[in-house]
């Protein structure tokens, strides 16, 4: 009976915690550094509209659009700040896919799918157009990767029941963000 009662105790502080991070929010302000992000700790204070765009991409048969974020800051003001890692309006956190002044920059919603990976889809100019990408936040290194096939075979590897049934998808950059959150789950 008392081994039961540690066992349930230890398994729900481990599901509250998974959940947590899943459910996470951030202190409104620019986050400068990623160090200032893992403490949630802004070192300036959000004194600026967070303003929605929409952008296209994809070819000319098929166009999609993404959402990403801006701060309405004048110039010399984002000039002082300088580079950013990204900003939280309190309740959800955006960033960049590396380091970038505020200015008229694009900033792409931050989804916490788990405690070592978080998630955020983002655009990259190519000669042919905007090109979606899809992307980790590894918060063991701080790192942000774009995902391709064999980065995420790599994530996966140490589970090999996942592995085998990703291996099996048709559109596998289609369901990335899934199995990143089934990959997360204790």
């Amino acid at each position: 009976m008392r081994l039961s009662i540690v066992f349930l105790f230890l398994l729900s502080f481990f599901c509250v915690s998974s959940q947590a991070q899943t459910n996470r929010t951030w202190q409104a302000g620019i986050y400068k550094s990623f160090s200032e992000f893992e403490q949630n700790t802004p070192s300036v204070k959000l004194n600026w509209e967070v303003k929605l765009d929409s952008v296209k991409y994809g070819n000319l048969g098929n166009r999609k659009f993404m959402n990403t974020y801006l701060l309405a800051i004048p110039k010399a003001e984002s000039k002082n700040i300088g580079e950013v890692f990204g900003f939280s309006d309190g309740t959800h956190f955006y960033i960049a896919d590396y380091p970038h002044n505020l200015y008229n920059f694009a900033f792409y919603m931050l989804e916490p799918v788990g405690a070592q990976y978080l998630f955020f889809e983002s655009l990259k100019e190519t000669q042919y157009g905007e090109m979606h990408l899809s992307n980790t936040l590894n918060m063991t290194t701080g790192a942000i990767d774009y995902l391709t096939h064999n980065r995420f075979k790599k994530i996966l590897a140490d589970k090999p029941d996942l592995y085998t049934k990703y291996m099996k998808e048709e559109d596998k950059s289609a369901v990335w963000k899934e199995y990143l959150t089934e990959y997360q789950k204790k």
